[in-house]
């Protein structure tokens, strides 16, 4: 039986949608680090951390999955996901077979491990299709629901989390093809099944992946707003994701739209818009292949971004993916994806994880400075903190909080959101829906409802009157030449490179 590969549906994706390959305008020097020896360091978002150890365990031996729980225990780690694959455990209606599936709950449960269980997996007399494969999505709600009780009411007590499929977004995991509308009939009727049979548990929808929209994948905000279109709000208690990236850390990628931690609070946004903004984001899967990368450079990425993940207010468990490696010798990624290779001896990333839980997951110096330097007004932190070209910034749930070399300043959301395309920080307070930055020859950021938030910098600021009033447009092409312009409330601006500056006031 294959491993139906937890990374192959994203792989492709990630790999070839590095964000340092994005054109982001302004400078790219790194800022100056502020120095922050004086301020006390302060604790950030707890969460528990642990591992996802996918389907190969399920064929393993007793002495693996011993061996493997046992590392998952020595790194620190206090959780542990498992696979509940519905294709095995009920191979027809009328019969189930727990033997694999109980071994290891009760040898996660004889180490303290909490436990949480993906069902997924639909066997052939209950999915959908005339020959269907083992990842076809079940062909009514109501059967799945009646699978996802038997398995509540029979780990009560052992589990204490259940996750509702894996990666529904690519047909990979859901085939034929990604349905949100009827990936919400299941967690709709899941969710009352599974709280009837164990009220205590906790319900995981999403565990969606970062891919894209394509022929079998749906990008995961489109899925998310489709779910929440079909009913999603209240049937769930948490939502994960895999925000897999294997170039950069977190807060690198807080810089640039569409990356998997921007996409991270693009869904906690919507969770709050439908009401369900208190819930958390849990990151069920996360690592990178050592195939790829080094050794040092796998550890590197997973110790940042487990203290990264700790200045985010919705902030969830955080499940390293995985603990073994399927073949530490093959250039084939999903086997590498391991902490561990083969033969259980450590890689250097789970000696990090031991080294971070024993400090009680201690924060990066830029996130216990903004932890200790907080604004209550702005609400939650909602990214790490990102270094900037003169200082760092951090968003929050009503605006960006920013450390700069002349002190901390505030920006509303959209000011905040235009300062980082640039890479900037301010040098003064937003005042009269403006706000100047940190860049020579000047920028300066006005915002107001009627007119939106635009940059207006360099030649085009310096000829700026107040009586040409806020601007309407960033700054363009004018008539297909090298010229520039801007267009203001009561006229405009246009900059020539042989004629210099010119204002038009109307």
């Amino acid at each position: 039986m294959p491993d139906y590969s937890r990374r192959d549906f994203i792989g492709a994706a990630t790999a070839t949608a590095g964000l340092g390959a994005l054109a982001i305008a302004g400078a790219t020097t790194r800022p100056t680090r502020v120095a922050s020896t004086e301020v006390e360091l302060a604790a950030g978002y707890s969460f528990p951390v642990g591992y996802s150890l996918g389907s190969n365990i399920l064929f393993g031996t007793q002495t693996d999955v011993n061996a493997t729980l046992d590392a998952i225990v020595a790194s620190g780690g206090t959780i542990v996901r498992i696979d509940i694959m519905w294709y095995f455990v009920q191979p027809t209606q009328n019969t189930f077979d727990w033997v694999m599936v109980d071994y290891i709950v009760n040898a996660a449960r004889a180490r303290n491990l909490q436990v949480l269980a993906i069902l997924l997996s639909c066997p052939k007399w209950a999915a959908f299709g005339t020959n269907p494969l083992p990842t076809a999505r079940p062909k009514t709600a109501a059967l799945f629901a009646t699978f996802a009780s038997t398995c509540a009411r029979r780990y009560v007590g052992k589990i204490s989390a259940f996750e509702l499929w894996n990666e529904p977004n690519g047909r990979m995991f859901f085939s034929p093809n990604p349905d949100a509308a009827f990936y919400t009939q299941m967690v709709r009727a899941a969710y009352p099944a599974i709280k009837t049979a164990n009220p205590n548990a906790t319900v995981v929808v999403g565990a969606l992946g970062p891919t894209f929209d394509g022929d079998g994948t749906v990008h995961a905000i489109n899925f998310l707003t489709q779910m929440y279109a079909a009913g999603l709000a209240g049937y769930y208690d948490a939502l994960s994701f895999h925000p897999y990236e294997f170039e950069h850390p977190f807060s690198f990628g807080a810089l640039y739209d569409n990356s998997p931690m921007r996409q991270m609070l693009q869904m906690h946004q919507m969770m709050k818009a439908k009401g369900d903004g208190a819930k958390k984001i849990w990151i069920t899967e996360y690592g990178a292949p050592t195939s790829v990368m080094s050794e040092q450079a796998q550890a590197d990425l997973i110790m940042a971004c487990l203290r990264e993940w700790t200045e985010v207010s919705y902030a969830g468990p955080f499940y390293v993916y995985t603990v073994r490696d399927t073949n530490s010798g093959s250039t084939h990624t999903e086997d590498t994806f391991g902490v561990v290779r083969t033969d259980y001896t450590p890689k250097t990333a789970i000696w990090g994880v031991q080294a971070l839980q024993s400090m009680g997951m201690p924060q990066r110096e830029e996130g216990s400075v903004f932890a200790a330097n907080t604004d209550p007004s702005l609400g939650g932190a909602v990214l790490p903190v990102y270094a900037l070209t003169a200082g760092f910034g951090q968003e929050h749930e009503n605006g960006t909080r920013f450390l700069t070399n002349n002190g901390w300043f505030n920006s509303p959301p959209a000011v905040g959101t235009l300062a980082r395309y640039w890479k900037l920080v301010p040098v003064n307070a937003f005042a009269n829906g403006r706000q100047d930055f940190d860049i020579p020859g000047g920028f300066r950021i006005f915002s107001q409802t009627s007119t939106g938030t635009h940059a207006v910098y360099g030649a085009i600021l310096a000829a700026y009157t107040d009586v040409l009033g806020f601007p309407k447009t960033d700054e363009y092409a004018y008539n297909g030449t090298a010229s520039r312009a801007v267009d203001f409330e009561r006229g405009r601006i246009v900059w020539s490179p042989t004629t210099g500056t010119s204002v038009t006031r109307y």
